[in-house]
């Protein structure tokens, strides 16, 4: 299973599509900021980049901030996108749950309020169960798509298997052996930036660092980075 966050319309050429064919993911979650706010059409290299992986392998693809904002401020731009993710068969999911074989893969989109930059917003509870439509499948592995991180310690509750995110950027610099020094909401060192964490006993939160910049072109200790996630089954014996 391939895991991608954080584009922001920047495709690499052609080599990111060879990358991707190169690793043969049999899923391939996107999970969000593919555009930028601030476009006011769809990029052409998007629409190519969508083209040709669609034939590559299952996508799922689960909205960022990004795509949130343009939702409710450049409609035209967020039905380019969905129409060109319908049209070449790959599966948009906004607080909705699709099961795949043994998976259950569900897509958080956080309001706009929990973006907010130096001002965080408290999790609030009644507001999440309210867009979480399916409950956790007890009997899939259940993968959880939301692209701030910053909310895993509050989302586990939900008892997902794995937690998948982005939207840091891997904090633009990070320093080795603490990690980032600011996420996108201006706090100072915070507690998830990238990389691999146990949140709470088998549930494990993976934050990619994302692919490129938005704002700040800014990327020090902090490679661009694709994520492939190998599951395997439960040794019952």
């Amino acid at each position: 299973m391939l895991y991608i966050s954080d584009m922001h319309d920047f495709t690499y050429g052609n080599r990111l599509y060879k990358k991707i064919k190169d690793l043969k993911p049999d899923i391939i979650l996107i999970g969000g900021d593919i555009i930028n706010k601030t476009d006011s059409d769809l990029n052409e290299s998007i629409i190519a980049f969508l083209k040709k992986i669609s034939g590559l392998s299952k996508i799922y693809f689960s909205n960022g901030n990004h795509e949130e904002y343009a939702k409710e401020y450049n409609e035209g731009l967020y039905n380019s996108l969905d129409k060109k993710l319908k049209e070449n068969g790959i599966c948009h999911i906004s607080n909705e749950s699709i099961e795949d074989n043994d998976l259950c893969i569900t897509s958080l989109e956080l309001p706009l309020s929990y973006y907010a930059k130096k001002k965080v917003k408290a999790f609030d509870k009644n507001e999440i169960d309210g867009l979480l439509k399916q409950n956790i499948v007890s009997n899939k592995y259940n993968i959880l798509l939301c692209h701030n991180p910053r909310y895993m310690d509050d989302l586990k509750e939900y008892n997902p298997n794995l937690i998948l995110s982005g939207h840091t950027h891997g904090g633009l610099v990070r320093i080795p052996l603490i990690g980032a020094v600011l996420n996108p909401e201006f706090e100072l060192f915070p507690k998830y930036s990238g990389g691999m964490y146990h949140i709470k006993d088998d549930i494990i939160g993976i934050i990619s660092c994302g692919l490129f910049t938005h704002g700040f072109h800014i990327r020090i200790f902090n490679m661009a980075e694709l994520i492939m996630i190998n599951l395997k089954p439960e040794d019952k014996d």
